[in-house]
């Protein structure tokens, strides 16, 4: 093809964009890769492949496309800007960092990449290099919103609360005419505020930064009742009758999964870092590796219900191997390491898990329901159909409930499923025991490095919220927090009591 046949960079984005916005990514994609066949030196176009990668869930093929980008067109920043957030994805934060720097060397003007440089030297406990970095912002940059968040953010992780509270109250109003500024700051305040044991007030920015958070495009798109649907929906299907008809399910060549869920907020991330300790552990994080594969499943059947139960053993074997080489997007792990698949919302899967892994393990991590839910009120989240259920208090106790009740019926109607229940409580109380009796679920031998998990240096770098937790040894102020906000709960009461009761925490 000569260069005049060559068809011009903005007017395949312009189709690409068209393509994605309609909901065609795969065809999108395609239609990048031969552009770029044709225009192998095109740096923009292959750097918008590497966009697509990632927000397909593939971050490898991000990072891949990415990469290439920036070797072509070093001089790029956005290039570089977007090979760290690759790298952030594949939990490689050293890479993201590195990248961020690289990007901010080029162009120091670039709120976006401070901040996110900021963001990854927090999650590397490189705290003080982070507030240097807010701090050494230009000129311009010094009242921009995004970084006195961050810098909010630093101090009260540094427990200098009267100065994040002064740092976000300083903030002009009219500069926060970003929404997500003003989300961020809200959530922020109520941390503050809550260590600062100015109850009402924190609890009067969590409400009013989950009626903002709501307002995002992407929030409104993530409709509440889709996720109550999918799980209605599986406690139907999975019933005692049809599962019996399911045809034999060969086992994985390799040992299955083991799953951790819960709720939100309730010390699945705890539990996952104290695992990853032990030599035979392996973790990815919170990836959507399990909804993957459930969601091609689903492609594959049709209507689940009816197809599902028919699968041959050479269609199971395909899915194991799928569902692992999903899994290597995120964690390098031998065959005979045992992985560890962390994510409270794949409680809604794992009907589709037993199905391809009759032998898996899951535990279920519990903890007071309403230390959950006060949890959750306080944080911002990325916005996906199970977070948006977070925002507010009403539909976290509705999605509380329905969370428990289909866990209860994947429990009655897999009998020979191993479930192991464990509760935040008991292990902050008791941690060598009760990580005694867990590895022994898990067919484990004792290894005393579980008990000085955060001293592990090979251990997956945690994504989710909890990142600044876990990165030290257990304590107990967590416990029962929610009792300073108790006369905002009057009104969920009846919903919760119920539970409250069921997993022992009526005398509390």
């Amino acid at each position: 093809m000569t260069a005049s046949a060559v068809p011009k960079t903005e007017d395949i984005l312009e189709k690409t964009n068209a393509l994605t916005t309609s909901g065609q990514v795969p065809q999108a994609i395609e239609m990048l890769a031969k552009a770029i066949e044709a225009d192998p030196e095109n740096d923009i176009l292959i750097s918008q492949l590497s966009i697509l990668y990632r927000e397909s869930g593939k971050p490898k093929e991000a990072l891949k496309h990415g990469l290439r980008a920036a070797e072509i067109a070093p001089e790029n920043y956005a290039h570089h800007t977007n090979v760290g957030s690759y790298y952030e994805l594949c939990i490689d934060f050293e890479n993201a960092c590195a990248a961020f720097e690289r990007a901010l060397k080029i162009n120091p003007e670039c709120t976006v990449t401070r901040g996110n440089l900021g963001n990854i030297y927090e999650k590397l406990n490189r705290i003080d290099d982070a507030i240097v970095l807010i701090d050494d912002a230009p000129s311009a940059q010094k009242n921009d919103p995004y970084l006195l968040i961050t810098k909010a953010r630093l101090l009260r992780r540094q427990k200098k609360l009267e100065d994040a509270a002064k740092t976000l109250e300083a903030i002009n109003e009219s500069d926060l005419n970003v929404l997500r500024h003003q989300i961020f700051k809200g959530y922020e305040l109520a941390k503050i505020y809550d260590l600062q044991k100015r109850y009402d007030e924190s609890y009067d920015q969590m409400i009013k930064s989950g009626q903002l958070w709501l307002q995002q495009y992407d929030a409104q798109c993530a409709r509440q009742d889709d996720i109550i649907l999918l799980m209605d929906t599986m406690r139907q299907a999975f019933n005692p009758p049809w599962i019996a008809s399911w045809t034999q399910t060969p086992l994985p060549k390799r040992p299955a999964p083991v799953q951790v869920v819960g709720y939100p907020r309730s010390g699945t991330t705890l539990i996952d870092q104290i695992l990853q300790a032990h030599p035979s552990v392996v973790g990815m994080e919170e990836t959507p590796v399990s909804d993957r594969t459930a969601g091609d499943l689903d492609q594959a059947c049709g209507s689940f219900v009816k197809n599902l139960a028919d699968l041959t053993p050479g269609q199971i074997s395909d899915f194991q191997a799928r569902y692992f080489d999903y899994a290597r997007d995120y964690a390098d792990f031998s065959d005979d390491q045992i992985l560890l698949d962390k994510n409270p919302f794949n409680v809604a899967r794992l009907g589709y898990m037993l199905r391809l892994f009759p032998d898996m393990k899951t535990i279920i991590m519990l903890r007071h329901p309403l230390d959950c839910i006060l949890s959750c009120l306080m944080q911002v989240f990325t916005v996906n159909r199970g977070t948006v259920m977070m925002a507010d208090l009403e539909s976290a106790v509705l999605y509380y409930t329905k969370s428990f009740e289909l866990l209860e019926h994947f429990q009655r109607v897999f009998p020979n499923a191993s479930f192991y229940e464990l509760r935040y409580e008991d292990l902050v109380e008791n941690q060598s025991e009760e990580s005694e009796y867990l590895l022994e679920f898990l067919e484990l031998p004792w290894d005393e490095k579980v008990l000085r998990f955060y001293e592990n240096e090979d251990k997956a770098l945690v994504t989710s919220a909890s990142y600044a937790q876990v990165n030290q040894p257990i304590y107990q102020s967590a416990k029962y927090r929610w009792k300073n906000y108790a006369h905002h709960f009057e009104p969920v009461m009846d919903k919760l009591q119920p539970w409250i009761e069921k997993f022992g925490y009526e005398d509390v």
